[in-house]
C-alpha cells in the first residue's frame, strides 16, 4: 500500500512503524483496519468508521491534525493508534480521535503482536508529544508510564466501565435479580395498573431510523431541563441524526430501540454493535412518565435484543446507580497524561492550572450574576 504522506516512519525490530497525516490515506486503509478492529475485539470508538467521524466534530480538537499511528508487519496491518494532535499554548497534544466522546479507548492490535503497542508508543515519544489519554483501557495494554523508560506523567484519574451479560434470559434474569431489578417490576405494575399499553420499535436500516426520527425529537422535546446537552442531543431535539451517528447507520452499527406508551414517544436507548459487543451509547426518556422508570423499560429491549443475538452490553463510563442494578461486572480505565519530557510536563501542568483558575471565575462570575442596588453581597441571579 503506497501513501502519499508520513509524518514519520520507523523500523524497530522488524516492524515498520508509519504515522499517517493525510485523511486521504486513512479512507485508503479503512478495510484493513476495519478487519483489523473485527478480529482484535476493538472498542466500538477506534473503528475507522466512528473515529475517522470525529475528526472534526464539535467537541474535538478546534484544528485537529490527523496522527494515525500504523504498525505494519510486512503487507499485513497489525495495530492502529487513532490519534488527533494540536499546538495549543506552543505544546503540541496528542489524544485520541474523537476523546473525550470515544470511550473507552485502546489501541487496536492484531492478536499475538503485543509489542506493537511499545512501537506506537516510541513513534509518538520521538515526536516529543504531550500524550492526554482519556479513559484509556489498561486491561491488556500498557500505557506509556509502564511501557519502559523515557516517558514521565501519572494517571489524572480512574473511572469504571460497566458490562452486562445477556447470557440469561430476561424474565429468568427479573426473578433470579428481582431486588437489583425492582424498578422493572414497578414499572410494569404500574403500567397494568394504569391501563396503559406499550409498543416496541426497532431501528436498524436507514428507513426504520428515519421513520423513529420524530419519536426521539419527540422525547427530547420533554427530557427536562438539560444542565449541558450534548451536541448530539441538540440535534435529535431538531429531528436531525447527528453526524456521527448517520456515519454509524451506513456502516449498519446503529441499533435503535424506541417504546411508545398509548400514542406517546416514551424513551429511546442508541446502540452501537462491533467486535462482539454492543454499547449502549445514549438514552433518553419522557420527563412526565418518569413513575414508569421508562429508562429501565427500553433498556429491557436492549438487553433481549443483546440475548437473542448472543451479546453483552457495554454500559460505557461511569458508575451509576441505574447501571449497578444491571451490571455485575465491568473494568477500569484511567486518564493517563504522559510525555517524553519532564519540562514539558510541568508546562502541561501550567497550562492546566491556569484554565482551571479561568474556568472557576467563569463559573463564580456566571453564578453571582449582575447585582442591583438592593441585592446583597452573596446575591445570586435568580
Amino acid at each position: 500500500m503506497v501513501f502519499r504522506r508520513h509524518s514519520g516512519r520507523l523500523q524497530a525490530n522488524g516492524a515498520d512503524v508509519r504515522v499517517i497525516g493525510d485523511i486521504r490515506d486513512a479512507e485508503t486503509l479503512k478495510p484493513a483496519w476495519e478487519q483489523l478492529a473485527n478480529r482484535s475485539g476493538a472498542s466500538i470508538f477506534t473503528f475507522p468508521f466512528w473515529a475517522l467521524a470525529c475528526l472534526g466534530a464539535e467537541g474535538g480538537f478546534s484544528r485537529p491534525q490527523l496522527q494515525l499511528v500504523t504498525v505494519w508487519s510486512g503487507e499485513e496491518l497489525v495495530a492502529v493508534g487513532p490519534f488527533a494532535a494540536e499546538v495549543r499554548h506552543g505544546l503540541r497534544h496528542v489524544r485520541f480521535l474523537g476523546a473525550p466522546h470515544s470511550q473507552p479507548n485502546r489501541l487496536v492490535v492484531a492478536p499475538g503482536h503485543d509489542h506493537a503497542v511499545i512501537h506506537i508508543w516510541e513513534a509518538l515519544r520521538r515526536r516529543r508529544s504531550v500524550l492526554r489519554l482519556y479513559d484509556f483501557d489498561t486491561r491488556v495494554q500498557p500505557s506509556p508510564l509502564d511501557a519502559g523508560s523515557g516517558w514521565s506523567g501519572r494517571v489524572t484519574s480512574r473511572s469504571l466501565v460497566s458490562i452486562v451479560a445477556t447470557t440469561v434470559a430476561l424474565e429468568e434474569r427479573l426473578r433470579r435479580d428481582h431486588r437489583d431489578l425492582r424498578s422493572v417490576l414497578v414499572a410494569r405494575r404500574r403500567l397494568a395498573d394504569d391501563t396503559v399499553s406499550l409498543e416496541h420499535r426497532f431501528g436498524r436500516s436507514a428507513a426504520d431510523v428515519a421513520a423513529l426520527l420524530p419519536c426521539l425529537s419527540a422525547i427530547e422535546h420533554h427530557a427536562g431541563a438539560r444542565h449541558d446537552p450534548s451536541p448530539m442531543q441538540l440535534d435529535l431535539l431538531q429531528g436531525r441524526l447527528p453526524h456521527l451517528l448517520q456515519r454509524a447507520l451506513a456502516d449498519d452499527r446503529l441499533r435503535l430501540f424506541v417504546i411508545i406508551a398509548d400514542g406517546v414517544p416514551l424513551a429511546y436507548m442508541i446502540g452501537l454493535e462491533g467486535a462482539g459487543i454492543v454499547t449502549a451509547l445514549m438514552t433518553g426518556h419522557h420527563e412526565d412518565y418518569r413513575r414508569y422508570n421508562p429508562g429501565h423499560l427500553v433498556m429491557t429491549d436492549l438487553y433481549c435484543w443483546a440475548h437473542h443475538e448472543g451479546l453483552p452490553i457495554d454500559f460505557s463510563i461511569g458508575d451509576l446507580q441505574w447501571k449497578r442494578s444491571w451490571s455485575r461486572q465491568g473494568y477500569e480505565v484511567a486518564d493517563v497524561l504522559a510525555t517524553s519530557d519532564p519540562l514539558l510536563l510541568k508546562a502541561a501542568d501550567g497550562v492546566a492550572a491556569v484554565r482551571t483558575a479561568a474556568r472557576r471565575l467563569a463559573a463564580r462570575a456566571s453564578s453571582a450574576g449582575p447585582r442591583s442596588a438592593t441585592s446583597s453581597p452573596g446575591g445570586r441571579k435568580p
